[in-house]
């Protein structure tokens, strides 16, 4: 009985769908698609870099992926990423800036 009565409370505290308030060119929007379409503008106003064209990103990975092939081939040990690397690399991670080589 006590199992029924957790599963009973359970089921009476279902989360309920929270109402989302949002600025979006000084007025509040609560309106999930218009916030949806602001987010991505401005993700992609805050973080696009007009100098890493999609081109320029899809040579420069394909450039790597072969030089990981040749290494491969010429026998190179591949050298694996270990946790504490993980955690180096998240501690480099800057506020309001993209991580990775390009900045």
């Amino acid at each position: 009985i006590q199992k029924l009565r957790k599963i009973s409370a359970f089921k009476n505290n279902k989360p309920q769908r929270v109402s989302l308030a949002f600025q979006c060119k000084d007025k509040v929007v609560t309106d999930r698609e218009a916030i949806r379409q602001e987010v991505f503008r401005f993700g992609s106003h805050r973080f696009y870099d007009q100098a890493n064209s999609f081109e320029h990103h899809s040579q420069r990975l394909g450039s790597l992926f072969s030089a990981g092939v040749n290494e491969q081939r010429a026998g190179w040990k591949v050298q694996q990423i270990t946790l504490f690397d993980t955690l180096q690399s998240r501690a480099e991670v800057k506020l309001g800036r993209a991580g990775g080589v390009d900045t």
